[in-house]
């Protein structure tokens, strides 16, 4: 999967995820700047876990801890990252 690739799918993983409350009025490029850092990050992880944590933290980091939820919530858009 290329760079621009993997940006793409997270930032529709996240739109549709949707943790910061945006809604469907929300600018198409909400997610942007999290999908990017996300994505530089990824080679990180060694581990589906370890995924599903850096989606959360970039997330949190971002935005209210309140509003972003759990880490749980991020477990589907981690695996189909890992799986890739």
């Amino acid at each position: 999967m290329s760079p621009d690739d993997l940006t793409s799918a997270l930032e529709n993983g996240l739109r549709a995820l949707d943790p910061a409350g945006a809604g469907p009025s929300a600018p198409a490029d909400e997610y942007a700047p999290e999908a990017v850092e996300i994505g530089r990050r990824l080679p990180e992880a060694t581990c589906v876990g370890e995924v599903q944590e850096l989606i959360h933290h970039v997330m949190v980091s971002s935005f209210s801890p309140v509003n972003v939820g759990g880490a749980s919530q991020y477990r589907e858009l981690a695996e189909t990252l890992w799986n890739r």
